[in-house]
């Protein structure tokens, strides 16, 4: 049986409904935090989770009106949020600079950037008025840390993503609120590899050099040791942890 490090913590987690975002969702339920289940798609949750524990907000984080009322409904069903987890993300077509397409530029910058900022903005007034402040974590890349493993636009708006974490963390630091970013290399059923057969050709063999010097891939499951760490360890702020299997010492 987990133990419960989050007992009476209530976490927002966006991008819920697969992949890592679902993970991190029934590890924070494992370890007795109630979550907001947050994603543009419906639920993929079990629906047997008691309502108490859980609940679920259909919000397109690009919208920052939709993304304020959805944080209203979640301080109106608990009266606080302890954690916010930005994991909401779209890739690109792994495209070099010269084949941008101007559709995936703006939709990573909107995702990627412009999601997690709305949800901090958001937030961060109610953890000011908290007496235990708030965390950030926000789902980078370690594409936020190299040039090698996406395409222009994803690279650039994960290195953006990785800037606010910094700014935020340090702007904010001696209020209590803690902002982290995690940068994990290739993972199992993610978008890198759902939609490599779109891909730009001379974009993904670029990025498949590099990639596959790896030991092997992540799974999801590799992910949640270290986001667990990151939402509960006390006096880590503007932290950047890396974890791709020792991909970066290639």
């Amino acid at each position: 049986m987990a133990s419960k490090l989050l007992s009476g913590k209530i976490a927002v987690v966006t991008g819920s409904s697969a992949g890592i975002g679902r993970a991190t969702v029934q590890l924070l339920l494992s370890h007795g935090a109630k979550v907001a289940a947050i994603d543009i798609n419906e639920p993929l949750i079990s629906s047997s989770t008691p309502e108490e524990e859980i609940a679920h907000f259909t919000c397109d984080v690009t919208s920052n009106n939709e993304v304020v009322d959805t944080v209203d409904k979640v301080l109106k069903k608990w009266g606080r949020i302890d954690i916010l987890i930005n994991n909401a993300g779209v890739t690109d077509n792994f495209a070099a600079t010269a084949d941008i397409n101007d559709t995936y530029w703006r939709k990573c910058f909107a995702v990627n950037v412009d999601g997690p900022m709305h949800f901090m903005r958001a937030c961060i007034p109610q953890f000011l008025k908290q007496d235990s402040k708030g965390c950030i974590l926000n789902m980078c890349s370690l594409a936020a840390v190299s040039g090698a493993v996406g395409g222009s636009a994803y690279t650039a708006s994960k290195h953006a993503l990785l800037g606010l974490s910094r700014s935020t963390a340090w702007m904010y630091a001696n209020t209590g609120i803690k902002c982290n970013a995690l940068c994990p290399g290739g993972v199992l059923g993610t978008d890198i590899f759902l939609h490599k057969d779109q891909a730009n050709k001379f974009g993904w063999e670029r990025s498949l050099a590099f990639m596959q010097c790896v030991p092997a891939w992540l799974d999801v499951s590799d992910l949640m040791p270290s986001i667990l760490y990151l939402v509960t360890a006390p006096r880590v702020n503007g932290a950047e942890l890396v974890v791709d299997g020792g991909l970066t010492v290639a």
